[in-house]
């Protein structure tokens, strides 16, 4: 068992949240959210440092390791490498508790699954913070730190959103609720104030008190008093009403192309007949396949096997492969186009068509609120957001990205999620972020054994390799009941048929 004391949870001198006792019993995976700079990473620390000093602040008796995040590379080959073989080791020692610090980080899709597998054979305590929704779900319990505080659900993620998408809807509710009533008691307030002034002033005349009498009506100051202390009781009741506050809703973005009518139906890219190379060595043969406007197409594959390369094949020879006057927007986390001494404004909106609406929400939505904040001041996890926000926000009709999700926390990355569905233009995306890629795009293609394939082409590919595989199986149980057969023969069998199921 697991126990954390309560406490407050600090960088540098700097309240970051604050938690009650945390109890984590055997066998569960703990998922850790919220937004970058809240705190994860620095609650992670605390916690191994705790167990190291012996503190009682965490106890645990057990071993522990933690797994640190990968720096942030522009080259996701190494560092899904250096991702995998730090998760190797670490599984290697069989921890009683293993702490996670974003493990899918460069990972590519197979590497990804291999990681689940993993995760869920693993017998102890898992503390995991992660942005990748499929790891989170593996989770029997998350820990949601927002506004200063660490709130516990008792479910993965899907469950804690579906919670919290509940509990905005009934807020929701609540505050229109309110609102009206609100609006009511400040008409009653008006209509009170004003027919005290009416009394007061008599309606332009002026009656005797043996008129008032005649009338049955008290007099006008005591009506006009009345009046009076029931508007400032309403006044009162509003002031002490507890508010409930306004859910904050994203804007929904409108991406405007002037020249939409112009490419509307238009092929924007050809690849033909092409093999695709690194030095000499090939990694995808006979490459074929086009976009229209509009179209937004996956790009999958393992690390390695070719995608970046056949997107700077195309950027490299715009005139041979893409259409003549289209607009190409690329990222790759390479800061191409920052100007340091320029401030985030100037760099998102310069050669941009959209409006200040569509600019200042694209760059709040990449958590790039300081918009008058020189480049030059941004960390790097903050340039590589303004150079995607640069892309999006250009004069394109053809967005290339390429791992546009790195490093983007689970609200920022809904918000390019979001972009991206409502972009008008052609989009070839690049990523290993499956629920992500699978909700911006309307098809794609997998380079796998050095080909590009379409979904039904993949099928075809399993189907066979489903039946080498059968074969091999056969043959390896035929050789293990045969006593002439030596062992290396059947060890030659055992690994083809793991070759195959790679």
């Amino acid at each position: 068992m697991l126990v954390i004391q309560k406490e407050k949870i600090e960088y540098p001198e700097k309240i970051l949240f604050e938690h009650e006792r945390l109890v984590v019993s055997t066998n569960k995976i703990v998922a850790i959210v919220g937004a970058n700079g809240t705190g994860k990473t620095t609650f992670l620390n605390g916690i191994i440092e705790s167990l190291q000093n012996d503190d009682h602040r965490v106890e645990f008796d057990g071993s522990y390791v933690m797994v640190h995040q990968i720096s942030e590379t522009t080259d996701p080959l190494s560092g899904g490498e250096k991702v995998k073989k730090a998760l190797n080791k670490a599984f290697a020692r069989k921890p009683n508790l293993l702490l996670l610090d974003e493990p899918s980080a460069n990972l590519d899709e197979t590497t990804q699954r291999w990681l689940s597998k993993r995760l869920k054979e693993y017998h102890g305590i898992v503390l995991l913070v992660s942005h990748d929704i499929d790891l989170l779900n593996l989770a029997n319990e998350t820990w949601l730190i927002k506004d200063k505080k660490l709130e516990i659900f008792l479910g993965n993620y899907a469950f804690t959103e579906n919670i919290l998408n509940n509990k905005e809807y009934k807020q929701e509710r609540a505050y229109n609720q309110q609102q009206r009533e609100i609006h009511r008691l400040e008409q009653q307030i008006i209509k009170r104030e004003q027919r005290a002034y009416r009394i007061k002033k008599g309606n332009g005349k002026k009656l005797s008190n043996s008129d008032k009498k005649a009338l049955s009506r008290t007099s006008h100051d005591q009506m006009e008093k009345k009046m009076q202390r029931s508007a400032k009781a309403l006044e009162r009741r509003l002031e002490r009403m507890p508010k409930i506050e306004k859910v904050a809703k994203s804007q929904v973005v409108r991406f405007i192309d002037p020249n939409e009518a112009k490419y509307l139906r238009s092929t924007v890219l050809i690849v033909k007949n092409q093999t695709i190379k690194f030095g000499k060595k090939i990694l995808i043969e006979d490459v074929n396949f086009k976009l229209k406007y509009g179209q937004k197409l996956w790009l999958r594959g393992n690390n390695g096997s070719g995608k970046t390369t056949l997107v700077k094949t195309i950027l490299n020879n715009r005139e041979k492969f893409i259409a003549p006057n289209v607009g190409v927007g690329y990222f790759s986390q390479e800061l191409q186009d920052i100007d340091l001494k320029e401030t985030v404004w100037n760099n998102a909106a310069k050669d941009s068509l959209q409006n200040k609406q569509v600019i200042y929400t694209v760059l709040g939505g990449l958590d790039l609120k300081q918009i008058h904040q020189k480049a030059s001041e941004l960390s790097g996890g903050q340039l590589v957001r303004l150079q995607l926000a640069k892309v999006l926000l250009g004069n394109n009709q053809f967005l290339i990205l390429d791992e546009p999700t790195n490093y983007l926390d689970l609200e920022t990355k809904k918000s390019l999620q979001q972009f991206l569905q409502n972009y008008p233009g052609t989009i070839l995306l690049i990523s290993h972020n499956r629920q992500f890629a699978k909700t911006v795009t309307d098809n794609d293609l997998m380079i796998t054994n050095k080909k590009l394939l379409t979904r039904e082409q993949r099928q075809q590919y399993d189907s066979a390799d489903q039946g080498n595989i059968l074969k091999l199986q056969m043959k390896l149980d035929q050789l293990i009941s045969d006593p002439t057969v030596s062992l290396e023969e059947i060890k030659q069998v055992q690994m083809k048929i793991r070759m195959s199921q790679k």
